[in-house]
């Protein structure tokens, strides 16, 4: 696969030459989101992976957005997360690793008014750097190479600013009950740059998407405490024309030299998820969720998955919490010739939530090493700031 990459983009390089401009040549759709590891696990947090029934002001762009009803105070937050590089962590030909690593990952300010929360938030979606190995150029005149050598590389990221609303209903269905809405609005910013010998390409395109979501929570006799909720998120689709800079293609009827342009054509899987939380005291906490990724609206060779997430939280004090997780991921496709295994991931998770004077820092390290294939293996350090007033 790698060699037929190469040959690909060498055989349309090699008869490159700047020219007057003319009509350009087009050529297929170009995919951007086809690295895995470079879907972000966005609600990861000191509490771990945690989707529908509990979160940080941090991440209230990612999961449920009823959960924005929690909050009966102002709240702030911002992180900022670093990946490990994944060797041959591209189908095993190339190497993924984070844009801006170490850089903020996401956002958020709640504001409640009585029944109502409104909420401000960013987050990362997507980020990827591809980076395939320096490699001899060859033609076949000179197999043994032109004494020249190239490293394509690839840039996606999807950065989104959102607004958030929660109403919350108290004692809804019985004493001690609170139900909760919630709807999120994003603008979905879609950067992509590539370098490939002497040409090079840059796009830009943003649009909406958007989530809804609801949430019940109820104090007991049996449970101290226990929620259930859901939610859908639509992906952004993407849709902007590309033009290759620096390289011409010759044209077989009329013999110039015309633009080599593409399209973007893409979109982030939607998602339906449902989840639980059960806190059996006062110091403990369990939750859990199922995550339906619906892959085949994105390409109808991509199977649908189900990931699946696990918490459990020790609650030491007010702000102080310890917690430890798990999360599985995988993407399958039909008449695939890759070993589709080494798409699978197994994280495992440890968290720390504690306060500093008026701040809650909250720092939590995954690590997919353990069992997950080769193209998965990877730690994750992620950590947050916040204040609640």
């Amino acid at each position: 696969m790698k060699r037929l990459f190469y040959i690909f983009f060498v055989t349309i390089l090699a008869v490159a030459k700047l020219n007057a401009d003319d009509p350009p040549r087009e050529i297929p759709p170009v995919k951007v989101f086809n690295d895995l590891p470079g879907h972000v696990i966005e609600s990861l947090s000191g509490f771990g992976f945690t989707y529908n029934t509990l979160g940080t002001a941090t991440n209230i762009g990612a999961g449920n957005p009823a959960s924005l009803a929690d909050y009966n105070h102002f709240a702030m937050g911002v992180s900022f997360q670093y990946d490990t590089e994944i060797e041959d962590g591209v189908v095993g030909v190339a190497d993924h690793r984070r844009t801006l690593n170490g850089g903020p990952q996401s956002a958020g300010t709640v504001l409640p008014h009585h029944n109502w929360r409104f909420g401000v938030a960013y987050s990362k979606k997507y980020s990827s750097i591809i980076k395939f190995e320096e490699t001899s150029l060859t033609v076949p005149s000179d197999p043994d190479g032109l004494g020249s050598s190239f490293s394509p590389e690839f840039k996606r990221s999807v950065n989104t600013p959102m607004l958030i609303g929660a109403y919350v209903l108290k004692n809804a269905l019985s004493p001690a009950s609170r139900l909760s809405f919630g709807a999120r609005v994003g603008l979905d910013f879609l950067n992509v740059h590539e370098e490939i010998l002497s040409a090079e390409a840059e796009v830009s395109d943003r649009t909406l998407s958007w989530s809804i979501g609801l949430k019940y929570s109820q104090h007991g006799e049996i449970f101290n405490r226990w929620q259930i909720g859901a939610f859908y998120e639509k992906g952004a689709e993407f849709s902007e024309e590309i033009e290759y800079e620096g390289v011409r293609l010759q044209d077989n009827i009329d013999g110039n030299f015309v633009p080599i342009t593409s399209r973007v054509e893409d979109q982030l899987p939607d998602k339906l998820s449902a989840g639980f939380l059960l806190q059996p005291s006062s110091k403990l906490m369990f939750t859990g969720d199922v995550i339906a990724v619906v892959w085949d609206n994105v390409n109808e060779n991509f199977e649908n998955q189900l990931e699946l997430a696990a918490n459990a939280i020790l609650l030491l004090d007010q702000n102080f919490s310890l917690s430890i997780g798990f999360f599985r991921t995988h993407r399958t496709s039909e008449n695939s010739f890759i070993d589709q295994d080494q798409n699978e991931a197994y994280y495992f998770s440890g968290g720390i939530r504690f306060p500093v004077s008026f701040l809650n820092l909250d720092l939590v390290v995954a690590d997919s090493h353990l069992f997950s294939g080769d193209w998965r293996k990877q730690s994750i350090v992620k950590f947050g700031i916040g204040a609640q007033l």
